[in-house]
C-alpha cells in the first residue's frame, strides 16, 4: 500500500527502495503486479490508476501503458493486475476488469490480447518454457491455459480451487 518497491539481495539484506513518483491528478499508487526484465528494469501494474509503468534500475519511469482511467482498447486498461515477461522481453498484463491478458513489446507497443470469452476475473499470469500462458481466474476458480499462439487450451482446477490468485511456472510445474 505504500507504493514502494523493496529490492532485497540473496542474503536478505535490503539493497534498494524504489518509490515511483505519481503524476499530479492521479490516485495514490496501488501496486498489484511486478515483473523484472533480464536487464533489471521493473514493470509495475498500478491498478488504481489503470496503468502499467516501466522503471529503470534507479526507479525512474521510462514508459507507461494505460490511459490513467478505466478503458478498453489496445492501450486502455481497467484495473491491471499480474504481470509476466516472456523470453523475448514482451510484457503480459492482466487487464482484470476487461477480462483479458494484453501483450506489449518491451517498448510498450500493443501486440495482441488473449482470453476473450474465456476469462471472467483474471488475476495473475505465468509463462512456461514452451511459451504457454497460464492465467488464474478468481471468479471461475480456475487457471486457464493458452498456447503460444494465444489459442485457448482449456482450464485447470474446476471444482478444486477457491479464488486462485498468484501463479508461477518453474521446471515444468505450475504452482
Amino acid at each position: 500500500k505504500s507504493g514502494r518497491v523493496l529490492v532485497v539481495d540473496a542474503s536478505g539484506r535490503l539493497d534498494q527502495i524504489i518509490t515511483p513518483v505519481v503524476p499530479s491528478g492521479l490516485n495514490p499508487l496501488s501496486l498489484a503486479g511486478i515483473a523484472v526484465t533480464g536487464r533489471g528494469e521493473i514493470w509495475l501494474s498500478d491498478s488504481a490508476n489503470h496503468r502499467v509503468m516501466l522503471l529503470d534500475r534507479r526507479g525512474e519511469i521510462r514508459g507507461v501503458i494505460g490511459e490513467g482511467v478505466p478503458s478498453a482498447g489496445e492501450h486502455g486498461l481497467n484495473t491491471p493486475a499480474g504481470l509476466a515477461i516472456d523470453r523475448l522481453g514482451n510484457v503480459l498484463v492482466v487487464d482484470r476488469l476487461n477480462g483479458l491478458v494484453k501483450q506489449y513489446s518491451p517498448l510498450g507497443v500493443f501486440l495482441g490480447a488473449l482470453g476473450k470469452g474465456h476469462l471472467a476475473l483474471p488475476q495473475s499470469v505465468a509463462i512456461d518454457e514452451a511459451d504457454r500462458v497460464y492465467v488464474s481466474d478468481e471468479k471461475s476458480a480456475t487457471v486457464a491455459a493458452f498456447g503460444a499462439d494465444g489459442a485457448y487450451l482449456g482450464s485447470i482446477g474446476e471444482g478444486k480451487l477457491q479464488a486462485p490468485y498468484g501463479i508461477k511456472v518453474k521446471d515444468g510445474l505450475l504452482y
